[in-house]
């Protein structure tokens, strides 16, 4: 599992330390070139972006970074799934220099060239205790835990004896003020004893038995921080520890036993994913929650030291928007605290992803966001860390680059990252795991010349992941996928096998590509599913040309279990007479539809509708009239609720607008949106830059209100296009019809 990047608790990461940060693009589309360049099916594309000038990482990582510390002489450790930097092969682990230059003191030899780092430390001594999913380190044998000397050597022997180390991934670890190390995952057994997801080791390496847990965790601690006292506070998902009650959070004394003079009450509604401690004592706690000991605190809490909320810090609304996970956290000497994660708002402001709030919890105004990591929610356009728009999609042409990387104004700088040959036929869905890694689905039968039907799943270095093991694939084209919350993939199309195995337009796949059977679908869909959606609760929409799934009558459009079954609780009356093409959830839960010209459960519903959760019509989304003609295929939800559609339509609510206009929340036209003579051809997908607000549009139009813009055209809030994002050369030429925000 894949863990997401923690700040490193000193001042000078935040400048130095490379965090998820909003870098491009994946555009796909049915074009032959780009900038005079053949790249079919799928492409990068850069977002512009500025750079500490005086930390100069040449090539950069080739991978992610999951985790990283800071020595005292402000040396970076850095650790994750990466094999190079700066073009130099180093796996998994390197020490940087402030310049950013590799320190070349610190050999780690081979590295680990296996699994990834998921957490690293540095003790009292210097020394690096690293865990992860790695096997080895440097040609010896280390099951997921080392611990690295300040030459970068392993320490061994007798100095730090592991034993047959863990028989699982150790997820996080945090070290004690005398160097003995806390340690959590998924393990059952340690050196060969049986010890259930959490543990504390001396520091020889020997399992310090001092450090009574009983039976263990429930499940591994997402994350652990220890007090200058020496207990130790988790965080995670657990709901029992040693056999006791205890939801997502709990302080350890120091002989492991649950300290009960901090009280957590009911604890927190869901996961906790990160935890710091201030100055003062005090512990700020984030994750997937919304309440805390019975109080709404929606995915932040400040805690007391006697384990109560505290009340001075007040987060308002607290985070909402994006996909809703807040992962990282830094607290700062002068008790300002930066947060980090994937949402849009804060309080009712704008923050896009990462924020500085002051000790009253507050937004600092005063730190300005040039990080803004994009959020890890599927979607149709990705934007890198760099910058970078990476672009796939329907570009039809067969012995030619299938991904291009781009500057922010859109020329190209690299083309190294690519995979020669591309795919054969088009893309038409995106999904980005956390990891980097890239499930694509389409029309394909082809990828690099190996066959790879329907769907594949990419390596960050554009190779087919084997991993991902889809045997024979899908016998027809996949339209849409989603990634859920445990990362299995949600896939939805024209289908109907399966790897050799009835599947009707519909299956969830688990991360290594095998079908989950827990997701019973019946008989499935009796027709075409185009477009996916999963809300917070991981129930599924669908929308497409269907009348039944599993034998039922349901007119194009369904919300469905998580194990497969029909959510009765949203009823959608008759359905719809026209071809779903698409479904947006809104941040209140609400459900956007866009198709062609046609009704709802009866009533007039052209182009546009909104649909409330129980799945009756939401009346207050008057669109009029909607459109007459054509059908809209996409809607884009901007962070103030307000909404950009294009499509094939000329008309909306009877007045001219031209493929594309934005709509107020109420359903009516904005006209502050100036499109002009709007676009000549048709707009297929798009995406919001979560940073600027600004929207990325892609479609087999040739120009926009007058001017040439081959597929592509970035707008600006008012409508009007945004000439800093020039395509050079010719553009594409086609149609682009996939486009996903990509962040690491």
């Amino acid at each position: 599992m894949f863990t997401p990047f923690s700040f490193i608790q000193t001042p000078i990461t935040i400048t130095l330390t490379p965090s998820p940060t909003l870098q491009g693009y994946y555009i796909g589309g049915q074009f032959s070139g780009w900038g005079g360049l053949l790249d079919p099916f799928f492409r990068v594309l850069n977002n512009s972006g500025s750079k500490v000038a005086t930390f100069n990482q040449g090539a950069g990582f080739n991978n992610a970074i999951t985790t990283a510390d800071v020595q005292s002489d402000q040396k970076i450790i850095v650790g994750g799934l990466f094999t190079s930097y700066a073009g130099t092969t180093i796996n998994r682990i390197i020490r940087l220099h402030t310049s950013g230059a590799r320190d070349t003191t610190f050999n780690v030899g081979a590295g680990f060239s296996s699994g990834q780092v998921n957490s690293l430390k540095i003790d009292s001594n210097g020394k690096t205790v690293t865990g992860g999913t790695f096997i080895n380190y440097s040609g010896s044998i280390k099951n997921r835990i080392a611990r690295i000397n300040t030459d970068g050597t392993a320490d061994t022997g007798s100095s730090f004896n592991i034993g047959a180390g863990f028989n699982n991934t150790v997820s996080s670890l945090t070290i004690q003020s005398d160097n003995k190390i806390v340690i959590s995952g998924t393990f059952t057994t340690y050196s060969g004893s049986a010890i259930n997801r959490i543990i504390r080791l001396n520091t020889d390496g020997t399992r310090d038995t001092t450090f009574n847990v009983g039976v263990g965790l429930s499940v591994q601690a997402d994350t652990m921080v220890t007090q200058s006292d020496g207990k130790t506070i988790v965080g995670g998902n657990f709901t029992t520890y040693s056999g006791s009650a205890i939801n997502r959070i709990a302080r350890l004394n120091t002989n492991g036993t649950i300290d009960t003079t901090f009280n957590v009450g009911s604890g927190a509604s869901s996961q906790v994913k990160g935890l710091a401690i201030q100055s003062d004592g005090k512990i700020v706690a984030l994750g997937n929650f919304t309440s805390y000991s019975g109080s709404t605190s929606n995915r932040i809490v400040r805690i007391n030291t006697n384990g109560t909320i505290d009340t001075t810090f007040n987060v308002g609304g607290g985070f909402v928007g994006g996909s809703l996970t807040v992962t990282s956290i830094s607290a700062q000497s002068d008790g300002k605290i930066l947060v980090q994660g994937e949402f849009t708002v804060y309080s009712g402001s704008a923050v896009n992803n990462i924020v500085r709030l002051n000790s009253n919890g507050t937004i600092d105004k005063s730190y300005n966001n040039t990080i803004s990591p994009s959020p890890n929610s599927p979607g149709i356009f990705f934007q890198l860390p760099n910058g970078n728009i990476v672009v796939g999609g329907v570009f039809q042409s067969n012995s030619v680059k299938s991904l291009t990387f781009l500057n922010p104004t859109g020329s190209v700088t690299d083309k190294s990252v690519v995979a020669t040959n591309g795919f054969w036929f088009y893309v038409s869905t995106l999904a980005k795991r956390s990891n980097g890694k890239l499930v694509v689905g389409g029309a394909f039968s082809y990828y690099s010349g190996s066959s790879q039907n329907y769907i594949t799943q990419l390596n960050t270095d554009s190779s087919i992941d084997s991993t991902f093991n889809i045997g024979t694939g899908f016998i027809a084209p996949v339209f849409d996928l989603k990634l859920d919350s445990n990362g299995k993939v949600v896939v939805g199309g024209q289908f109907t096998a399966y790897k050799g195995s009835t599947q009707n337009n519909l299956i969830r796949l688990n991360d290594n590509g095998d079908k989950d059977t827990t997701f019973n679908i019946g008989t499935g869909f009796n027709n075409i599913v185009n477009t996916l959606a999963i809300a917070n609760d991981g129930k599924i929409y669908a929308g497409g040309t269907f009348t039944t799934y599993s034998g039922s009558a349901i007119n194009r459009i369904i919300r469905i279990n998580t194990n497969g079954t029909i959510d009765t609780s949203f009823n959608v009356g008759t359905g719809t007479n026209s071809e779903v093409k698409s479904i947006s959830l809104q941040s209140d839960g609400k459900v956007l539809v866009t198709q062609g010209s046609g009704t709802y459960s009866g009533s007039n519903a052209s182009g546009i509708f909104r649909i409330n959760t129980d799945g009756t019509r939401d009346t207050t989304f008057n669109e009029g009239t909607g459109i007459t003609s054509g059908f809209v295929s996409f809607a884009l939800i901007q962070s103030d609720q307000k909404i950009i559609a294009g499509g094939t339509f000329t008309f909306y609510s009877g007045s001219s607008s031209n493929r594309i206009i934005r709509i107020n929340t109420n359903g009516t036209r904005d006209t502050t949106f100036n499109v002009g003579s709007g676009f000549n051809g048709d707009g297929m997908t798009g995406v919001i830059d979560p940073v600027s607000g600004k929207s990325l549009i892609g479609g087999s139009f040739t120009t926009y209100s007058g001017s040439t813009r081959n597929c592509i055209v970035r707008l600006n809030t008012d409508g009007t296009i945004d000439t800093s994002f020039i395509i050079t050369g010719s553009g594409f030429g086609g149609q682009v019809s996939t486009i996903l925000p990509y962040s690491i």
